[in-house]
């Protein structure tokens, strides 16, 4: 089964959080030392330092700290992956096995007109 270990930095009062600690989180999130525990993607780890840096700005600038130790971190990269097309006989593969099929028109538009997901969705 796989899980996600969150390390603890709940138990860390906030005058004591360093930039290290932070960094390790997001190395340990990224590369788990343990097999049976799924490392998250390099995107859910940027956003989670999205969050992380506004919650810790606002407590610098509510005085609680001097300064924001996730200034100093680096999340991971997000690696964008190259596109795949379909050649010409994938097409036609394609096509003959949506032959008939409910949502083959929309299937076909999305195919040839090059449309995302979320405007494909909004076609009516």
């Amino acid at each position: 089964m796989e899980m996600y270990i969150i390390p603890n930095l709940g138990s860390v009062k906030l005058d004591a959080l360093t930039s290290p600690m932070v960094q390790a989180l997001y190395n340990r999130l990224h590369k788990p030392d343990k097999k049976d525990v799924k490392p998250l993607s390099a995107k859910t780890i940027r956003s989670l330092h999205g969050v992380l840096h506004k919650a810790l700005q606002q407590a610098v600038l509510n005085g609680y700290i001097r300064v924001n130790p996730t200034d100093a971190c680096k999340p991971p990269r997000v690696v964008k992956k190259e596109i795949q097309p379909l050649d010409e006989t994938q097409v036609s593969e394609f096509l003959k096995a949506i032959q008939g099929h409910p949502h083959e028109y929309l299937y076909k538009i999305t195919l040839f007109s090059g449309m995302r997901e979320g405007e494909v969705l909004g076609l009516t």
